[in-house]
């Protein structure tokens, strides 16, 4: 294999990703990034300021935004790093893997670890949070994250918001929005959010590389006041202010080399949000996600037979129910609108299935285990499978056909004789017709 040669490589060319995860780059987004990208001159500023905003206005916040070039991971440090000090205790609230995720950075710091960690089947239960922050003292900050990307179930982060609030007034609320933000509502204010962050590669379309934390002024205040100086020069929110957040005017100057290509693919993206307004763009990851869930419930007999979140979905109000978060009453749907999970009846044989999609059909879509297992650490244990509809690409009805289709057949010839999967492709396409209808979608058109 040469692999000097770029032509070696084709194959990835031809596969359809169904990740939750990492986004395959939209033309517009390849297009945006070709641009010139030195930022010397006050037309770039004016750009980046602009593109701020365009993001403030999606997550409806005045507060400040900070950028944390690196993998997600880093934005999630620098919380750590920045809003909690040796010894402060920080409740890590988990109903999957990717909740747990700060336990392991928190050590680092040390930070002292509480975890309210329950199950992965349904939504975590505020009254849970309030009665855990009523038993621990001293709580210095509470993390959750707004979609759980093990399991693509929301959590009630606005009443959470509530919760931390009013029980523990003085300790900070951060929210990961990596797999939630954009694609599903997010009101960072609305919902007394301190700290929230979100990354470039999931609904961006966007090479993964670039973060953004939203900081509220009461956050930015406990940073400033911290007794002891962050751990890291990097993630440090003075090394930010000191180099880009506070040379507005004059030219900032960045000592680590500022992404720009990927802040031109999340204009890219942000241009179509605004284009198409956001209750339409919400409306197109609601459809997206409903229409494959639609073929999901109905492909088995007896249906939701397959569907994770929540035991076959007992207490969802259904797949047309609001978000949980913008329901009045905080009783919506269980599922986020931008990851879908598929749980394998037991005694299936996972890897005919991953073999199947991937090298029959070209269609990449992440294998992975959940439920008890997780605590073990046996993340991997291959007894379901995520489809992500956090990108643009995943939303395209040939593209949503083919995946349903192309599982339903894995499922079908791995010896699952529950599956029924041309009932399923039916109930996908019906919820298509839906889409064109709501959002004059055609080939020609978007808007």
């Amino acid at each position: 294999m040469d692999i000097r040669n770029v032509e070696t490589f084709r194959f990835f060319d031809h596969g359809l990703s169904y990740l939750p995860g990492l986004s395959d780059l939209n033309p517009w987004t390849l297009r945006a990034m070709m641009r010139p990208h030195a930022h010397t001159g006050g037309e770039y500023w004016q750009y980046y300021n602009e593109t701020l905003n365009m993001i403030k206005q999606f997550i409806h916040t005045k507060s400040t935004l900070v950028p944390i070039p690196g993998p997600g991971r880093a934005a999630m440090d620098a919380v750590l790093n920045n809003f909690l000090e040796p010894g402060d205790r920080l409740l890590v609230i988990d109903n999957g893997y990717w909740g747990r995720y700060p336990e392991i950075m928190a050590k680092t710091y040390g930070i002292e670890l509480v975890s309210l960690s329950v199950p992965v089947n349904k939504p975590v239960d505020y009254q849970l949070v309030e009665k855990k922050l009523k038993e621990e003292k001293n709580i210095k900050a509470v993390n959750i994250c707004h979609v759980e990307t093990e399991t693509g179930i929301l959590n009630p982060i606005r009443q959470i918001g509530e919760v931390v609030h009013r029980v523990t007034p003085d300790a900070l609320y951060i929210v990961d929005s990596a797999t939630g933000f954009p694609g599903n509502y997010l009101d960072v204010d609305g919902w007394g959010i301190d700290v929230n962050y979100f990354v470039s590669h999931k609904g961006f379309n966007g090479p993964s590389g670039l973060n953004f934390l939203v900081i509220n002024e009461r956050a930015m205040k406990i940073f400033e006041n911290r007794s002891t100086l962050p751990h890291a020069w990097y993630t440090s929110l003075q090394t930010w202010k000191d180099i880009w957040m506070e040379n507005v005017e004059n030219g900032r100057h960045c000592l680590e080399s500022f992404p720009n290509v990927i802040l031109f693919a999340m204009r890219a993206k942000l241009d179509l949000m605004m284009e198409l307004g956001e209750e339409k763009y919400l409306k197109k990851y609601e459809l997206a996600s409903r229409a494959i869930r639609m073929g999901l419930q109905k492909m088995t007999e007896p249906n939701n037979l397959l569907i994770a979140a929540g035991p076959k979905c007992e207490g969802c109000p259904g797949c047309d129910a609001q978000d949980l978060n913008v329901s009045p009453d905080g009783n919506g749907r269980f599922c986020s609108q931008t990851t879908v999970c598929v749980a394998y009846p037991k005694g299936t044989e996972w890897r005919s299935i991953m073999e199947n999609i991937e090298e029959r059909y070209w269609i990449t879509v992440p294998h992975f285990g959940f439920g008890d297992s997780r605590k073990d650490g046996h993340f991997y244990s291959q007894n379901g499978l995520r489809v992500g509809t956090v990108n643009d690409m995943q939303h395209y009805p040939r593209n949503i056909v083919a995946v349903i289709t192309a599982i339903g057949f894995a499922l079908k010839e791995a010896g699952i004789k529950e599956v029924k999967w041309e009932k399923g492709v039916e109930a996908t396409n019906e919820v298509l017709k839906e889409m064109q209808k709501e959002l004059d979608w055609t080939y020609y058109s978007e808007t």
